[in-house]
């Protein structure tokens, strides 16, 4: 039998569509929702659709794992709520079941966007490269796998998600960098799943995907990338560049051996309105001197340090 685990939070857009599309397998299934705390419809949608139903806290990969406790089939079908295969997937299915060389092998969909635009073509193309020669799939393109080789790999690890971590701590302010092209995408979708618009602010050295971000999420805060920086750095040193899109400036003390943090930068910012953010600084006698000059905000990878220099400054809260 196969367990259909389907993780929701406030899914009842997409859920009753999905729940339509994969109810008619053909064979031996089951619909599990594994809810994160829904205050919308999911329950009574679940309830409609003959649905199995769990609640838990922790985030999706918490959703998921409880999930699969409580199925009961030989293999299991992880799904997204708006994720919806097209016709024939339960042959396909069918057929990865019950050939016996996959009984130690997982499989995923081929990712397909509901979006006639080019530039979809082109994220599924990425999206393609990524899966063959990778091996990284995208959660939005489910996971089968049979109930064996989930335990013998040790269940769904504990390691947070992002959509995990934006939901465990609501109150908490995120800063955000894409690394790649293939990220902003999924990036995107999981701010909106989880409503987070106003407590992320999304940096980037890349133009282009600041600029998708700004596109499909406005509002949304975000720093410079490349350009916006040099034109910010010029206006520190009083030429005219017109506005900045970004709502602060995030940037390295230098740049490819220029100068980008002084004090012109730091009050040309504050002149606009923008803070500025300093990465990445490690040691103490630096964070006190960019301090000194009336920056907003240090990232590092020594947070006891930066505490440690807070709180000799009387200024940690």
């Amino acid at each position: 039998m196969l367990s259909i685990i389907i993780p929701t939070l406030n899914a009842e857009r997409e859920l009753a569509a999905t729940l339509d599309c994969v109810s008619r397998t053909g064979f031996a299934a089951e619909i599990i929702i594994a809810d994160g705390g829904s205050t919308d419809s999911t329950p009574s949608i679940a309830a409609e659709a003959g649905a199995k139903f769990t609640a838990t806290l922790g985030g999706r990969g918490a959703q998921m794992a409880s999930g699969a406790m409580y199925a009961t089939g030989d293999w299991m079908l992880f799904l997204h709520a708006d994720t919806r295969p097209q016709a024939g997937w339960s042959h396909v299915v069918e057929d990865f079941m019950t050939t016996p060389n996959n009984r130690f092998h997982a499989a995923y969909f081929q990712f397909l966007l509901n979006d006639t635009a080019p530039a979809a073509r082109r994220v599924e193309s990425l999206v393609d490269w990524r899966c063959r020669v990778l091996g990284l799939p995208y959660g939005d393109q489910g996971l089968l796998i049979s109930s064996e080789f989930y335990d013998v790999l040790g269940g769904m690890p504990p390691i947070p998600l992002m959509e995990d971590l934006l939901g465990e701590f609501p109150d908490t302010c995120f800063n955000i960098d894409p690394k790649s092209d293939a990220a902003v995408g999924p990036l995107i979708e999981v701010i909106k799943r989880t409503q987070a618009h106003d407590r992320v602010c999304v940096g980037s050295f890349s133009d282009k995907r600041l600029r998708r971000v700004r596109s499909e999420l406005p509002g949304v805060c975000t720093s410079m990338a490349t350009l916006e920086t040099t034109r910010a750095r010029l206006s520190s040193i009083g030429l005219p560049i017109g506005s900045l899109r970004a709502a602060c400036a995030q940037v390295p003390v230098t740049w490819n051996g220029i100068k980008v943090i002084d004090h012109r930068f730091v009050q040309a910012m504050k002149t606009r309105g923008l803070q500025t953010h300093v990465w990445t600084v490690n040691e103490p006698q630096e964070m006190h001197r960019l301090l000194d000059l009336g920056i907003d905000g240090l990232m590092t990878d020594r947070p006891a340090v930066l505490k440690e220099v807070l709180m000799a400054r009387g200024q940690w809260r």
